[in-house]
């Protein structure tokens, strides 16, 4: 089975930013994740930005440091935020139905991050 891919969009990043960063200047986080990006070798910026806001939570402290993991290695956070489970775990030596089951969780609890109010 594959690892779920989530389709997000600039639309979805600019909710969560105005989600878990309420009391703060859109646009200096923006600004901030907007890092990510400013290469012509970045890709999927969306969906990098939106796995540096999940796993800044909020903490614009962390926001830099996680900002500086993306320009770094991209699929460092992307794994870290999608596939939590899957990532902490990824010398498993699961059944299929296993696999399937940890798939399915850290599916649902981006899908579930993604949308909350």
């Amino acid at each position: 089975m594959n690892q779920h891919v989530p389709v997000v969009s600039e639309g979805d990043v600019e909710r969560v930013i105005r989600r878990d960063f309420p009391g703060s200047s859109f646009e200096e986080i923006s600004a901030v994740i907007g890092r990510y990006g400013a290469e012509s070798f970045h890709s999927e910026m969306a969906r990098v930005r939106l796995a540096v806001l999940k796993l800044a939570a909020g903490d614009y402290e962390r926001l830099g440091i996680q900002t500086a993991h993306a320009l770094s290695d991209p699929r460092d956070v992307v794994a870290a935020a999608e596939y939590p489970n899957y990532w902490r775990e990824a010398d498993g030596d699961w059944s299929g139905e296993e696999e399937q089951e940890i798939i399915r969780l850290d599916r649902d609890q981006y899908e579930r991050w993604l949308h909350k109010s």
